[in-house]
């Protein structure tokens, strides 16, 4: 099961290059994949999908930004998603360790982009008003309705497709 989620979110990467506008999404929803290893896997097995899935993203895909994206956010995100909502109660606690986890990653991911491909600073600022801010809190509005709609797609999997699959897995 493992390596057919690994080809999948790898093709899903792959697709990328031919629609380069929907980068991020399909980064995402290549990370979602994941979340049903966590499930019938567990964490050790999600994060070797992940891995090996960035590693052969690295070395197949042309779309770097989205190679970046699914290994600094949402590759390990179904992970991190499992972990939190297992161990915190309270909803507000978690939803704030989640955008602390997501605005430290886009953050990295800035500088990221800052220092290999060498655009400076003072290109991201119009105005007076620095973009990357701008870009920042709005993120974190998307983040917070993706995480919502990743839950929900968790809740129809276990309600419609898990049974299915479980019958096949045996």
């Amino acid at each position: 099961m493992c390596g057919i989620v690994s080809a999948v979110e790898t093709v899903i990467l792959l697709l990328t290059t031919l629609i380069p506008v929907a980068s991020y999404a399909l980064s995402a929803f290549a990370g979602m994949v994941s979340a049903v290893i966590v499930i019938e896997c567990g964490k050790k097995r999600a994060l070797a999908v992940y891995f090996v899935v960035s590693v052969l993203s690295v070395l197949l895909v042309a779309d770097k930004e989205a190679v970046a994206l699914y290994i600094l956010l949402f590759g390990h995100y179904p992970v991190i998603k499992q972990c939190i909502e297992q161990h915190i109660v309270s909803f507000r606690k978690r939803m704030i360790l989640k955008i602390m986890i997501f605005s430290v990653t886009v953050t990295a991911f800035y500088f990221l982009c800052i220092y290999l491909l060498g655009i400076p600073n003072e290109q991201f600022t119009m105005f007076g008003i620095n973009i990357p801010v701008l870009f920042l809190v709005g993120s974190v509005v998307i983040f917070v309705m993706f995480d919502k709609a990743f839950t929900n797609i968790i809740s129809i999997y276990f309600q419609k497709y898990r049974s299915r699959l479980l019958r096949y897995r045996q």
